[in-house]
C-alpha cells in the first residue's frame, strides 16, 4: 500500500523514491529480515518468534503513522517495513515447519503457505479501501490495530489451548 501514489504524497515522496525503496533495495533490506529472523528462532521458540516479529511489524506501521511526515522517514520507514516483513517471514515459516513435523512436509507446508497468501489478500483490499476513503494515516493504524489484534488472539488461543485435557504432543505440534 505504501507504493500507492496518493499514500506515497503525503511523506512528499516522488515515484523514483517509491522506486527506490521498492525495488532491489527492499528485496535485499526484506533478505537480511529473514536472516535476522532465522537467528531470532534460534534465541526462542519458533511462536514465540512468530509473534514477536507480528507484533514488531505492527509497531513498524504505527510509528510510520505518527513519524512527520518527509522524504526521510518514507525511506527509513518503508525500509524498517521490508526488514520487520522479512523477519515475519522467516518466524512465520520456522513456525510452520515446527507446528506440522516432518511426515507429508511438501505437502503440508504448501497447504500452510497457500491458506496463509488468502487472509494477505483481503487484508491488502481492506487496507487499499481504508486508504482511500480515510488516508493514509489511517491505514496505517488500521494495519498496526489488525497486526496487534492478530498477536492477542493467538496469545489468548494458545492459553485456552493449553488448559484443555488434549496430549501435550497435540498442544505443543
Amino acid at each position: 500500500m505504501l507504493t500507492q501514489g496518493t499514500v506515497a504524497e503525503l511523506w512528499h515522496a516522488t515515484a523514483s523514491h517509491v522506486a527506490l525503496v521498492q525495488g532491489y533495495t527492499a528485496a535485499v533490506v526484506t533478505a537480511a529480515g529473514c536472516f535476522a529472523g532465522g537467528w531470532l528462532c534460534t534465541r526462542l521458540t519458533p511462536r514465540q518468534a512468530n509473534l514477536t516479529s507480528a507484533f514488531l511489524l505492527a509497531l513498524v506501521s504505527a510509528a510510520m503513522a505518527v513519524t512527520p511526515p518527509s522524504v526521510a522517514s518514507y525511506v527509513v520507514g518503508n525500509l524498517t517495513y521490508a526488514f520487520a516483513v522479512g523477519l515475519v517471514y522467516a518466524t512465520w515459516t520456522t513456525a510452520v515447519f515446527d507446528a506440522m513435523g516432518a511426515r507429508s512436509a511438501a505437502t503440508k507446508y504448501t497447504i500452510f503457505a497457500s491458506l496463509s497468501n488468502f487472509p494477505n489478500w483481503w487484508l491488502g483490499l481492506l487496507l487499499g479501501v481504508v486508504a482511500d476513503h480515510h488516508g493514509p494515516l489511517a491505514m496505517l493504524f488500521t494495519e498496526a490495530a489488525i497486526g496487534i489484534a492478530a498477536v492477542l488472539v493467538f496469545v489468548i488461543g494458545s492459553r485456552l489451548i493449553a488448559r484443555t485435557r488434549l496430549p501435550v504432543e497435540l498442544v505443543e505440534a
